[in-house]
């Protein structure tokens, strides 16, 4: 049961307490199963497979695992020139992008039917990002690119930042 509610091969993922791989199949969890009250139903099956230890391990999760080191400036605000570099690459990775910064999955929904080029839904979900967090930082960006195993697009940005 848990095998499948995850999506994951249990038997070649035996122990599921690191942080990275862990925090990778409850996002895909989640984003699969919106209207759920996931930490309870989450506990609940965790405890029925008998994985207290790997339910111990949810409650410790944190984004700043995700923390990148030597970025420059990384409070700063992203801006638009940040967000047509990055259109040009994620195409396959945007959707884990932009749900691990908070855009609602429902809105990313919206820009796969408007029939739209992958890179101008980038673009657009980067705008809308934008629009609800203006604040958005070099930081968070980078951890989220760190989430989709992006490091060689956090070298790049941070050549352009420095």
């Amino acid at each position: 049961m848990l095998a499948q509610t995850f999506g994951v091969d249990m038997e070649e993922n035996s122990k599921i307490c690191d942080a990275e791989d862990r925090f990778r199949i409850l996002y895909r969890w989640k984003c699969k199963t919106s209207a759920t009250d996931h930490l309870k139903e989450l506990g609940r099956i965790l405890r029925g497979a008998d994985l207290g230890e790997a339910e111990d391990c949810v409650e410790t999760f944190k984004v700043t695992d995700f923390e990148c080191y030597d970025i420059s400036m990384p409070c700063q605000a992203v801006s638009t020139k940040e967000f047509h570099f990055l259109k040009d690459k994620l195409p396959k990775d945007y959707t884990h992008f932009v749900r691990f910064l908070g855009l609602p999955h429902i809105h990313i929904e919206e820009l796969e039917v408007d029939g739209s080029s992958v890179k101008e839904r980038i673009y657009k979900s980067l705008l809308k990002l934008k629009e609800d967090r203006p604040k958005l930082s070099r930081q968070e960006v980078c951890r989220a690119l760190k989430f989709i195993e992006r490091s060689d697009v956090i070298d790049d940005l941070n050549k352009q930042w420095e």
